[in-house]
């Protein structure tokens, strides 16, 4: 397995597989992502956000696109995800992932130490 750390020169390479909306922030200041591929196809992506970073203390990490074939993927690349974090000082991870993601994908989350907790939608409806 190789692990593709995503940059605007190379996010076109993966408009197949990212979701394009979450994509193109590949680039803007501190939005980070990496892709595990197998025989260069995409096996695990994630996306994320590192905040706090200006403060001087450690920094955190919002997780904003989460995609696993399975858990032992998810686990090599979170070890990879972790690598990453230690290096920029990054302490502490949450994520944001829609309502609808599957249940294998929070069960992955929670085995990895994350609480799963229900939060208002993002979505704003609005009648007019």
């Amino acid at each position: 397995m190789e692990f593709v750390k995503l940059t605007e020169d190379n996010t076109t390479e993966f408009e197949e597989y990212v979701p394009v909306d979450i994509l193109e922030n590949i680039g803007r200041t501190y939005y980070r992502g990496l892709v595990a591929t197998e025989y260069d196809e995409p096996v695990a992506g994630m996306i994320w956000l590192n905040k706090n970073m200006r403060e001087g203390g450690p920094g955190e990490s919002n997780i904003v696109w989460l995609d696993l074939k399975d858990e032992t993927v998810g686990d090599e690349l979170f070890r990879e995800y972790d690598r990453m974090l230690d290096s920029e000082n990054i302490t502490r991870t949450s994520f944001s992932l829609p309502a609808k993601s599957t249940k294998p994908l929070k069960g992955f989350l929670k085995s990895r130490g994350f609480s799963v907790k229900l939060i208002e939608g993002d979505t704003i409806v609005a009648r007019l």
